[in-house]
């Protein structure tokens, strides 16, 4: 591999490093998104340890489009979005790799094998609302506060870390 010494500059987007990056309480000053504060609040994601090579994939990128949301703010609704794909593609593993059934569907499954309790099925039922009507939609505003994405993030990460003890043969 050829690597070859580059400087690249780029301005910070203020409207990333102008909002607090995870909430905090009334006493405490916000965690401004710079990208040390987003590099060690990814460090805090739970880990998923017995992922499909994809799903990691789909995390890599997510992780690499929020540390570029400072130069790109919209960068973060795109790594929700990614994020979201990779949960439907573990989904899919833990219930049938081959399934067409739509997200909803496999989490309904999922639910009825007892793997999700009620509470995080409906969860992720939200989850799959926003992602149809809001950060997948062509139509409609992307951008979401860095609060709310870092939490989308933070669950996500924890379902998919709880289904890999649903996982069958995970490479």
């Amino acid at each position: 591999m050829n690597i070859y010494p580059v400087v690249w500059e780029f301005e910070l987007d203020p409207r990333t490093t102008h909002m607090s990056l995870v909430a905090t309480g009334p006493e405490q000053p916000p965690v401004m998104a710079t990208p040390i504060t987003i590099a060690a609040e990814l460090t805090r994601l739970p880990l998923a340890t017995n992922n499909d090579p994809g799903v990691d994939g789909l995390l890599r990128v997510c992780a690499q489009l929020i540390e570029t949301s400072v130069i790109h703010y919209e960068f973060a609704a795109v790594a929700l979005e990614k994020a979201l794909q990779a949960l439907e593609l573990k989904l899919r593993i833990v219930v049938n790799r081959s399934s067409k059934d739509g997200m909803s569907s496999l989490i309904k499954q999922l639910e009825r094998r007892g793997t999700l309790t009620h509470d995080e099925a409906n969860e992720l039922l939200k989850l799959v609302r926003i992602r149809n009507q809001v950060v997948g939609h062509p139509q409609s505003e992307g951008a979401k506060s860095l609060v709310v994405i870092m939490g989308y993030l933070h669950y996500i990460h924890a379902v998919i870390a709880k289904l890999d003890e649903a996982t069958p043969n995970a490479s």
